[in-house]
């Protein structure tokens, strides 16, 4: 992935599944793109900008979620997980 794609902030959109147990990040409004959880349904909670410089409005690393989104078109996380992903590179 180049530097650019990792510095260009872009609009993202921040789900949580209506058990509240799962997070999730899209770059569709609708999130049509992420995963069915069983018989969970995802919710929109709200709009931001995900980029390399950007704090997120929910304490994690930008970098594992552009990586999540580059490679998976969404980023998955458990509700619970207050640690921030990604590794010392």
């Amino acid at each position: 992935m180049s530097d650019r794609i990792l510095d260009d902030a872009r609009e993202a959109f921040l789900f949580v599944n209506s058990d509240r147990t799962l997070n999730a990040v899209s770059l569709r409004r609708d999130g049509r793109d992420l995963p069915q959880t069983g018989e969970s349904q995802w919710r929109f909670e709200r709009e931001f900008p995900l980029g390399v410089h950007e704090a997120t409005p929910f304490g994690l690393d930008p970098e594992p979620i552009l990586r999540g989104v580059a490679s998976d078109g969404y980023f998955v996380w458990p509700v619970e997980h207050v640690q921030p992903f990604g590794t010392s590179q």
